[in-house]
């Protein structure tokens, strides 16, 4: 399954292609376990890098809610149980998985899916409401931007829907989102860079230019220019944490000394040149 285009997405499409007809209602957890343990480590051919297999479990949560029949209290509980491995936590993007789900019906079988639970998630606040506080619900208040698209279009919209989660949770909310946006306006770069300045919160700020970056490659890896494009082109304050989410994405997405990470790091200005270099373990 190609990892380096169309955001991942074939992970999502295998997993749903596999089980969109095949409801596993009454499953225990320790059966899914069973099932599912491992499949997002490396196995035969697949030598997997640390944001694939993140992209693996956030596939995983779209499957869990699949596999319950749109039991969302049931799907997060698999992914507490089965996304927070010794050696990483990867429940924040499983509960991803299982909320965009929810929210963001694509095809006729994803509306009949949430048919039941679609009403309800138009009242984010009360539907949130059901989990305890901390990552669960700020993660399902964050994926109810869907509801209203002013919420990630506008920069009034972006900051206030961020600061009903947790304040410890805020910049996580802040830089996630912007994938929303990014898809929501068809990668207009104009119009999403547009809504970067417009925020108020120097953070979110420097969050919006960095991401958008990293977003760009992370749907293609072959759009390396426009990544530091937008890395060049960002404000002097949000410069550092931009090129820092850069160096950040390539250590963590990309295997050592590839021609991606020699294109990327190659065309960053110093320090960060050498910085993401020696972080990616890469020969310029």
């Amino acid at each position: 399954v190609p990892t380096g285009i169309c955001g991942t997405g074939a992970l999502h499409g295998a997993f749903q292609e596999r089980f969109k007809t095949d409801s596993l209602k009454g499953v225990g957890v320790e059966t899914m376990r069973e099932m599912l343990e491992g499949v997002c480590s490396k196995h035969g051919t697949w030598n997997p890098t640390l944001l694939d297999r993140s992209s693996c479990f956030h596939g995983m949560g779209h499957l869990f809610l699949y596999v319950t029949a749109a039991d969302v209290q049931k799907s997060v509980q698999l992914c507490a149980e089965l996304a927070n491995l010794p050696e990483f936590d990867f429940r924040q993007t499983c509960y991803e998985g299982v909320f965009m789900q929810a929210n963001q019906p694509l095809d006729p079988e994803d509306e009949a899916l949430t048919h039941d639970i679609a009403a309800s998630l138009k009242n984010p606040k009360k539907f949130c409401g059901q989990f305890a506080a901390g990552l669960v619900r700020d993660t399902c208040i964050k994926e109810s931007w869907a509801q209203d698209l002013r919420t990630v279009t506008t920069p009034d919209g972006y900051e206030a829907l961020c600061k009903q989660t947790s304040p410890d949770y805020w910049s996580y909310c802040a830089g996630a989102n912007i994938f929303a946006v990014i898809e929501t306006l068809h990668y207009d770069l104009t119009k999403i860079l547009g809504l970067c300045r417009g925020l108020k919160d120097q953070n979110f700020k420097n969050l919006c230019w960095a991401r958008t970056a990293v977003k760009v490659i992370w749907a293609d890896y072959r759009n390396t220019q426009k990544a530091i494009d937008i890395c060049t082109e960002a404000p002097e304050q949000s410069k550092a944490t931009c090129w820092e989410y850069l160096t950040n994405h390539a250590e963590q997405g990309w295997h050592p000394d590839t021609p991606e990470a020699k294109a990327l790091c190659g065309g960053m200005p110093e320090p960060w040149r050498s910085t993401c270099a020696t972080r990616t373990r890469t020969v310029l």
